[in-house]
């Protein structure tokens, strides 16, 4: 494998572990503090030039909305959630596979207007400031509600035309969704992993072993338990 090969598949590899540490993420905000310390840059943080604490970038916005949330909304109202945590449940249901209109992948791309113009189920309330980054101040002008959409690059010398992603979030959702295969939920603990090959259906030894001394175990006690009852009509009869 050529260097810049190597190291485009360990980026993208990087990228996936990340999607799969954001979907495991839990809901409290323990949680989401020791994400964003591991995985610093994986929403957008180019500083749009305010000084007001909490929205200088998009990062800094979703992990403040959710403190904010977690402080005020959160212990009242269990129909409301906060970006941060919608977007994680988003992945979820594209992860498993049951987002089949695609309206989850287009708020995860930044497009949540053309997402609810798809029937884009919404159970709970997202509770976030009506200030964006990067947003106009008016909310009718605003574009999106959080994400970046990203833009079209076009090669001048191939005509060819590629995307240029808002962030390392997006971009990993898009590499998710050239090997479907890879996105995997462990029967076992029910964690979200990328699958190393097509035939692994646990993510890591333990879950592995775990089910097939379930596996015996259940074997044993069924089929175990006709061979005592067999022995011991065998010995009524003598």
């Amino acid at each position: 494998m050529k260097p810049s090969n190597r190291q485009a598949s360990e980026r993208r590899g990087g990228q996936l572990e990340a999607l799969a540490a954001y979907a495991n993420m839990g809901d409290k905000p323990e949680d989401w503090r020791r994400f964003r310390l591991k995985f610093p840059e994986f929403f957008p943080v180019i500083p749009f030039g305010w000084k007001k604490p909490g929205f200088r970038t998009l990062t800094d916005w979703l992990y403040t909305a959710a403190e904010a949330w977690a402080k005020n909304y959160a212990p009242l109202d269990a129909a409301t959630i906060t970006p941060l945590l919608w977007y994680r449940d988003l992945l979820r249901s594209v992860w498993a596979g049951t987002d089949q209109s695609g309206a989850g992948l287009y708020v995860l791309y930044g497009y949540e207007k053309l997402a609810r113009s798809r029937g884009l189920p919404v159970t709970s309330a997202v509770v976030r400031p009506l200030l964006i980054p990067g947003e106009s101040t008016n909310p009718l002008a605003q574009q999106t509600s959080g994400l970046p959409q990203g833009e079209p690059l076009i090669n001048g010398v191939t005509g060819e035309i590629s995307w240029k992603f808002g962030c390392e979030f997006q971009q990993s959702v898009y590499e998710l969704m050239q090997c479907r295969w890879k996105a995997r939920i462990c029967p076992g603990c029910g964690r979200y992993f990328i699958a190393g090959k097509s035939a692994q259906s646990f993510c890591s030894p333990r879950c592995s072993g775990d089910a097939k001394r379930k596996r015996a175990l259940d074997y044993w006690n069924r089929e175990g338990s006709a061979m005592r009852n067999m022995r011991r009509k065998v010995r009524k009869t003598k």
